[in-house]
């Protein structure tokens, strides 16, 4: 017995079907392969994420010396933020998204994304490596924001030992601020 012309029509479309989506898969792994920064195969959360771009920055850097300078507490009041930047005594890093930042940030501060860590980091790096004992405040955007802790740590992990975190974030500054301007 034949088989009849829709089936026969049904098999060839299935195959045609297997064949493009098999080839759209092998070319899209193959272009993956050659980008800047593949897309990873698995996920990643962003701790993971984070933690490879530490691994990245740290097969890529030479070792450097270290001059003392002054230490800075573990996590900062708003009092003693206010301090650091006014005397410039620290590098403030902001951990937030470059669009937040882009959008208000405490004076001084400069942009180093958890999210695009590996990337800012590049841009920062004469700026950072210079002297790792360095004092260096790091917030993000509110006393729930975890990114600065992340950002914290990775600087750990690079070397970076006086590192400290304003836990109130840009959340406290602006009101602060706002607070200082209507007294």
């Amino acid at each position: 017995m034949k088989p009849n012309k829709p089936a026969k029509q049904w098999q060839g479309n299935l195959m045609f079907l297997w064949i493009t989506a098999t080839s759209a898969l092998c070319i899209g792994l193959l272009i993956n392969q050659f980008r800047d920064k593949p897309v990873a195969l698995v996920y990643q959360s962003k701790e993971q994420r984070l933690m490879q771009a530490v691994q990245n920055i740290k097969n890529n850097q030479p070792v450097a010396e270290d001059d003392d300078g002054i230490q800075l507490p573990e996590i900062l009041t708003l009092e003693q933020m206010r301090v650091v930047v006014k005397k410039e005594q620290a590098l403030v890093l902001d951990a937030r998204p470059e669009i937040f930042y882009r959008s208000g940030h405490i004076p001084t501060a400069v942009s180093l994304p958890r999210e695009d860590f590996e990337i800012s980091y590049a841009k920062l790096k004469e700026q950072l490596e210079q002297n790792k004992n360095q004092p260096i405040v790091i917030y993000c955007s509110s006393e729930s924001c975890e990114d600065s802790q992340m950002v914290k740590s990775a600087l750990g992990q690079l070397g970076y030992s006086n590192v400290a975190l304003f836990k109130g974030g840009w959340a406290e500054w602006s009101k602060g601020e706002l607070n200082e301007d209507i007294l």
